[in-house]
Parts: C-alpha cells; sequence; structure tokens
C-alpha cells in the first residue's frame, strides 16, 4: 500500500505536533479528520490512542484498556504505511499497558504509575 499522499501531510504532523505537545483532544480531531478522508485502519489506531492517553490523564482506566488493547491489535496487524514509526509505538502502548491495574474499573482503581511521556516519531 502507498505512503499516504492525499494532502494529509501537513494534517499529520500538525496531529502529531499536538499529540507530541500534551494535545491529546486536538491530535484526535485531526487524526479523526484524516480517518474519514482515509479509512485507514492505522488512523484509527492513532486516534484511539489519543483517545486513551487523553483519558488516562483525566484518570480514567476502563475505557483506555480496551483502547490500548485494540491500538495495539491493529498495529501488529496492518502495515504502518504513514511514515509513523509503528514499532516505537507499540512500545509506547505497551508501556501505558503497564501502568494500567489488569483488574478494576475507572473509580474503583487507580493507576499503577504516572502516565509517562509519550512521543509519536513521525518520518516524512
Amino acid at each position: 500500500m502507498p505512503r499516504i499522499r492525499i494532502q494529509t501531510n501537513d494534517e499529520l504532523q500538525r496531529a502529531v505536533a499536538h499529540f507530541n505537545c500534551g494535545q491529546w483532544r486536538d491530535a484526535l480531531l485531526v487524526f479523526e479528520q484524516l480517518w474519514f478522508v482515509e479509512r485507514r485502519d492505522e488512523l484509527k489506531a492513532y486516534v484511539q490512542l489519543s483517545n486513551a492517553v487523553m483519558q488516562l490523564h483525566d484518570g480514567f482506566i476502563s475505557s483506555p484498556r480496551r483502547l490500548l488493547q485494540r491500538v495495539f491489535q491493529i498495529l501488529t496487524q496492518e502495515p504502518a504505511t504513514m511514515g509513523i514509526d509503528v514499532a516505537q509505538l507499540l512500545r509506547v502502548v505497551l508501556q501505558l499497558q503497564a501502568i494500567i491495574p489488569a483488574d478494576g474499573e475507572s473509580g474503583q482503581v487507580s493507576l499503577l504509575a504516572p502516565v509517562p511521556t509519550v512521543m509519536i516519531v513521525w518520518h516524512q
């Protein structure tokens, strides 16, 4: 599958910049706009990752646990075609999953550690 080209490199760069600055809601919205144009599972994974990180910072556990499982599944099964370093991102997902208790729901248990700083590496 060819790399994404439809005037979205600027938007992808903007989404990654938002994410890397801790503006996960803005990143989510830009990734979502890209997904509406290019219905790729890879983009869906970035939407879900942005949502999961945002929710973790808000103290939620249940939804991020499920979202990160989906992100990991998508990124290990689908070819990466957009220039994002997926191997690095999979390490980030594992790091995030490690702070979420296996049992318990939001409001019942707390994260096992503070949410680490996470970055998306993108090679234009």
